[in-house]
């Protein structure tokens, strides 16, 4: 039952004042049932509850009762009927995809079958291309080409029903790249989200002892994920002023990957599309028309004559904490440095500054964020935020409703609303300040779980090349959370990361279970669209599983 109330408060009491003398006011309270109250805001039309879906905002829509959702037995599609307003794909072709693709299957390659060469081909020429104007969610199933660790998933059809069947498995993709030519989700929240979910827990699904919820059983029962995929796999290269303080990882035979200077040598340096050395460390791509940097008095730089407006100028930039004043150094005298030979200098002497001044923690805050599903059917989140109190400076906030919410063996209608609290943004979507916001969930139709205020997600790219992290920044798993750079292949074909970082020991996991569809709504819902979508999806609802409801 709901009620949609509008009174005006001095026009309520002074009824009430009126006929007091009459009126015999007792409050009783009923504890045989209980009745949703719900205020709605001003100016807002009402919603019929009819049971139809809610297409309002619906810019994302996976149903894999929907054919057109699934390619080739495995891959997941939006459909084409719902899309995002402000989506972007310019002819996309991500030409540096082989160094961050090899590590989850998105470039598959058998590593116990290609040499040196081809793999170093594989890397530096692979490329992905997505058909220009195709601007629907795709999501492949996650792989690993380290054949450490099992993600069984398949598409299963029973009685009318299809469905996603996850046994360690998940699917992940990319929403937006950091180049700016393909979005198909936005980056930022306007006012609000509602993310909705149909999946059903199964515990007579036996998962293999090969999955990373055998690693990591914390993690088990992540559904879905939002943020970066993995930290910037080159730290363990060009080297991280705290790298040390990640406990390293244990491994056995040859799955190492030695970085020491004597194996290094002997294998080829690996460069970008563009010409960047990937151990190279932080670099910077810029378009700038200043014209300070633009007379720069070099033979390739522009003069008066030579300049007309409107020309740009692409600077490659390094991050550098130097111990002496380069305004000193690089004084134009026969002895000052050029930027040449500063860099031949640097090199020649590392001991004069620190490299790589990264902080692998500042790509993370607000950029990985998960629900999850636990074992006594209650339902939360993990989000990874700053914690100036924390000796990491950072903390997993972590939230759960009560047990029992979520009911094993049957289809649960589970919708998520993350509210911003205050706070605007700019005509470009842009947050102005600093936001916070609440998550709101519902199970089937009821609203279950409030959370504390939480600062704003802050969905963003590495701190690195842009050609460095293609499909890395503006991840979305669905029925899992990310790998991290546990899967991580560099050089000798092997496993990279030695050092095991956050996002692998806070949201490698999976669900086990089923999941039929998927949506993401730019806007915030009413009550009775959440309720109608409820019902929309359990009219497709098939029996529970006898045995799976007495567990």
């Amino acid at each position: 039952m709901v009620f949609i109330v509008k009174i005006n408060l001095l026009l309520r009491m002074a009824i009430l004042n009126k006929y007091k003398k009459k009126w015999k006011t007792l409050l009783l309270l009923r504890k045989d049932r209980y009745d949703d109250f719900v205020l709605s805001l001003d100016n807002t039309k009402a919603v019929p509850l009819d049971g139809k879906l809610t297409e309002d905002c619906l810019i994302s829509y996976i149903d894999t009762n929907n054919p057109e959702c699934i390619i080739d037995n495995s891959l997941l599609f939006s459909d084409s009927k719902h899309s995002y307003e402000n989506a972007i794909n310019d002819n996309i072709s991500l030409t540096n995809i082989g160094f961050t693709g090899i590590d989850t299957s998105i470039v598959p390659f058998d590593k116990d079958n290609v040499d040196m060469n081809e793999f170093i081909d594989i890397v530096q020429m692979s490329t992905l291309d997505i058909t220009s104007g195709d601007t629907r969610l795709q999501l492949l199933p996650v792989s690993g080409n380290t054949k450490l660790y099992d993600y069984p998933c398949e598409i299963v059809s029973e009685s009318g029903d299809t469905y996603y069947k996850l046994n360690g498995g998940f699917l992940q993709g990319f929403y937006k790249t950091c180049d700016g030519k393909y979005e198909v989700l936005p980056q930022y929240i306007n006012n609000a989200w509602n993310l909705e979910f149909v999946i059903r827990p199964r515990s007579d699904y036996q998962e293999s002892g090969n999955t990373i919820n055998n690693i990591y059983p914390e993690n088990s029962g992540i559904f879905f994920y939002m943020g970066t995929r993995a930290e910037n796999k080159f730290v363990e290269y060009f080297g991280c002023k705290d790298i040390d303080k990640y406990p390293l990882r244990e491994v056995s035979g040859d799955t190492s990957v030695e970085t020491s200077s004597e194996t290094l040598k002997n294998i080829p340096l690996l460069t970008t599309s563009e010409g960047h050395i990937a151990e190279s460390g932080i670099e910077y791509d810029i378009t700038t028309d200043n014209a300070y940097l633009i007379y720069d008095r070099t033979c390739d730089g522009y003069t008066t004559d030579t300049w007309t407006r409107g020309d740009t100028l692409r600077l490659t930039l390094k991050h550098r904490d130097i111990e002496d004043n380069l305004y000193t150094l690089m004084n134009r005298t026969c002895t000052g440095f050029t930027t040449d030979s500063l860099e031949k200098y640097l090199e020649e002497h590392p001991e004069k500054y620190t490299k790589n001044k990264y902080n692998i923690i500042s790509d993370l805050l607000g950029n990985a964020f998960a629900l999850k599903v636990n074992e006594d059917g209650s339902i939360g989140y993990k989000y990874l935020i700053r914690d100036c109190d924390s000796e990491d400076k950072f903390s997993i906030a972590e939230e759960n409703g009560f047990p029992g919410l979520i009911k094993n063996g049957e289809w649960n209608v589970i919708n998520v609303m993350f509210k911003i609290l205050n706070g605007e943004v700019d005509k470009c979507g842009v947050p102005l300040g600093e936001r916070r916001m609440k998550i709101y969930i519902y199970v089937n139709g009821y609203l279950k779980f409030v959370s504390k205020e939480l600062p704003e997600f802050n969905f963003r790219e590495l701190n690195d090349f842009c050609g460095k992290q293609e499909g890395v920044a503006f991840n979305l798993s669905l029925g899992g959370g990310t790998q991290g750079l546990m899967e991580s292949v560099w050089f000798n074909k092997m496993t990279g990361s030695k050092h095991i970082f956050p996002l692998e020991q806070n949201f490698a996991g999976s669900f086990i279970g089923d999941i039929r569809s998927f949506k993401f709504y730019d806007c915030q819902l009413q009550y009775n669209q959440i309720e109608n979508n409820y019902l929309f999806e359990n009219k497709n609802e098939i029996t529970p599983i006898p045995e799976m409801v007495k567990k």
